[in-house]
């Protein structure tokens, strides 16, 4: 019991951490846009 329920904590801190990347990575494209646009 106590493993199934340590194992979907990990789980959900993976999916939580993997969600922040997606958002950082979609946040640098845009940033990154932005750069293109006012830099070159």
């Amino acid at each position: 019991m106590y493993a199934s329920s340590h194992s979907l904590e990990i789980n959900h801190s993976k999916g939580r951490a993997i969600n922040y990347m997606l958002r950082i990575h979609l946040a640098w494209d845009s940033v990154s846009d932005l750069a293109d646009d006012l830099f070159l």
